[in-house]
């Protein structure tokens, strides 16, 4: 889903007596006692693997796993050319929310000289205060460098 889209996640159950429901995301309860979760705009915090658990006096079932994704476009920050002569540039959520330390992993620098053949940069991305720090040291070796951020699909 994009960011600020509403998202909803329902289930099918029968049974008698009355059937009760607890959602969970990543194993943390969440929503009421309904068999629809309604997300309304949702932002990264929403992004995550929900099931239900249906429960009755006869037992209980849990669904099928349904990964959500939430696609937030980065709003980068002005370039800072540092005392070592290395390149940094802050990128953020564009709603202001912060990123966590779980999220950097899916985030990956490029830099290219062309704008057509980009280089991964290793380990150049880093975070502080919920905003993604890329900082490139090599940048010194290039007349002209370009920079992107591309954020991959979490496992």
């Amino acid at each position: 889903a994009n960011l600020g889209a509403n998202v909803t996640l329902s289930v099918g159950a029968v049974g008698v007596p009355q059937l009760k429901y607890q959602w969970l995301k990543d194993g943390t309860p969440v929503g009421g006692n309904s068999p629809v979760l309604a997300m309304n705009g949702v932002s990264r915090v929403n992004a995550g693997n929900y099931c239900v658990t249906v429960t009755n006096m006869a037992g209980s079932t849990t669904s099928a796993t349904a990964a959500v994704r939430v696609n937030v476009p980065q709003l980068l920050g002005s370039p800072q050319l540092l005392p070592d002569g290395s390149l940094q540039l802050t990128s953020g959520d564009i709603n202001g929310g912060q990123l966590q330390p779980s999220d950097l992993p899916n985030f990956e620098a490029q830099a290219s000289a062309d704008l057509v053949n980009w280089t991964t940069l290793p380990d150049a991305l880093s975070l502080t205060n919920g905003v993604l720090q890329l900082q490139d040291a090599s940048r010194t070796n290039f007349t002209t460098r370009f920079y992107r951020i591309v954020e991959h699909p979490a496992p």
